[in-house]
């Protein structure tokens, strides 16, 4: 018997970072409008060639970003999970070193404020934590 699908499964991924360059492959549609919007890095769209997304391939031409149409497939390839038809390869994201962290507060004349994180598992979390760091004014996480 075939493995059964929740569309609701939190434990799909939709997002996965390129072993060969370090880009990010974001899977699903409002991952994609959500980057293209805010003006995020993206290098690429990728979209399912028998999927009509208009508004998303108007966004992207908008942002000068190139658009690729390929077969299910191969889109199962960037996002085996879940991709809607539709991925965003964009840049990866770049840390920064504690070093650098602790040359930011320096440069700011600040004692440095770091929040050290271990064993979290729920990206929202993560996510809130992260929020309210930069809100009370962390120089990293």
């Amino acid at each position: 018997m075939g493995k059964s699908y929740n569309k609701n499964d939190k434990n799909k991924k939709r997002s996965y970072v390129s072993p060969k360059d370090g880009s990010l492959w974001l899977g699903g549609y409002h991952a994609a409008a959500e980057k293209l919007k805010a003006g995020g890095a993206v290098r690429e769209l990728l979209i399912q060639t028998d999927s009509r997304n208009e508004d998303l391939e108007a966004l992207a031409v908008e942002a000068g970003v190139p658009i690729r149409y390929l077969p299910k497939e191969e889109l199962d390839r960037y996002c085996p999970d879940r991709h809607q038809g539709v991925v965003a390869v964009a840049e990866g994201y770049t840390y920064a070193g504690v070093d650098e962290i602790l040359a930011a507060a320096a440069e700011k004349g600040e004692s440095p404020f770091v929040v050290l994180l271990d064993q979290i598992t729920d990206p929202h979390n993560l996510g809130a934590i992260i929020r309210t760091a930069h809100q009370a004014g962390c120089h990293g996480v």
